[in-house]
């Protein structure tokens, strides 16, 4: 399971290195979990950190419009998973690339020790990608161009940052209204559908705050929810017990679900009780963006942030 994997490896180096070098650390887990995403991914999927290019319409053009794009770049992305078997990267060196947005279909943000800035950072890196996909998606469409793809967006943290008077910079109930915050105030909502947004944020070992809708009356509701980040297991007298994180295989999970590719939940939500009333987190509990927009509304790059 590549939970108790990587837990296993973490662990293992915590003890050797006691926590003497923690950027070395770091840079050794997102390695890590660079490698247990691309283990887990079809052959035609890779992934590596860099930039991506988005086409936009040139200023200099002087009327042919089939060869009239410019483009904008985003800001650095630390993972992306990316369909490297039908689009190639525009460059490569080593594990770094330069991506069209066609091919991308998820990017994740890694913190070592998460602080309230680090999530706001995040989420403002996925709004200017947001924004710059949606104008691309325009410009392909004036063009009949093949659409770039919705990527998932996610934020993992390996642990929170403990001040020295030893009280944490946030938890699953701050977490998730951060979000909801951040969220309002860099888009304008409701969000069409199909419009990239962050998909969940995961404190390692600890809680997942993942994108969901649910009904008030009749109408659909956007928002976030804060679930436990820990597998349960049923152990003698069918007594459930948390039983190591969860939060890795469950971004793998997520990865799967955007790569348009064959998924079994079945296989990659391997958890044995899947009910959130069992064992609940300590901050488990719901934050409303507001109503969900109708599904029937197409994504337009006129939605700014």
């Amino acid at each position: 399971m590549a939970g108790d994997s990587f837990a296993g490896k973490i662990n293992l180096l915590n003890q050797l290195l006691r926590g003497v070098h923690e950027p070395s650390i770091g840079r050794y887990k997102e390695r890590l979990l660079a490698s247990a995403i691309a283990e887990s991914l079809p052959k035609r999927f890779e992934v590596g950190t860099g930039f991506v290019l988005f086409p936009k319409p040139s200023r200099r053009s002087k009327g042919d419009t089939l060869s009239a794009a410019d483009h904008e770049v985003s800001q650095q992305l630390d993972l992306i998973v990316f369909d490297s078997g039908n689009i190639p990267p525009v460059f490569r060196d080593g594990d770094f690339v330069v991506l069209r947005p066609e091919s991308v279909r998820a990017i994740i943000e890694v913190k070592a020790f998460l602080k309230r800035k680090d999530v706001q950072d995040a989420l403002e890196s996925f709004a200017d990608y947001s924004h710059k996909w949606a104008v691309c998606q325009r410009f392909y469409q004036e063009r009949r161009q093949v659409s770039a793809p919705t990527p998932g967006m996610f934020l993992m943290a390996w642990d929170v940052y403990v001040d020295p008077s030893n009280r944490p910079a946030t938890d699953g109930t701050r977490l998730r209204k951060q979000i909801v915050r951040n969220v309002k105030r860099l888009y304008t909502l409701p969000l069409p559908q199909g419009y990239p947004v962050l998909d969940a944020a995961y404190i390692y070992n600890d809680c997942i705050v993942s994108a969901m809708g649910w009904f008030e009356g009749d109408e659909l509701m956007d928002g976030y929810a804060t679930e436990r980040g820990q597998f349960v297991r049923y152990g003698k007298g069918r007594r459930p017990a948390l039983a190591g994180d969860q939060t890795v295989a469950a971004l793998i999970a997520g990865v799967h679900w955007h790569l348009r590719h064959y998924f079994n939940p079945i296989l990659a939500y391997v958890d044995q009780e899947r009910r959130v009333d069992v064992l609940p987190h300590e901050h488990a509990g719901q934050t409303p963006l507001g109503r969900a927009q109708d599904v029937r509304e197409p994504v337009s790059s006129e939605k700014k942030i």
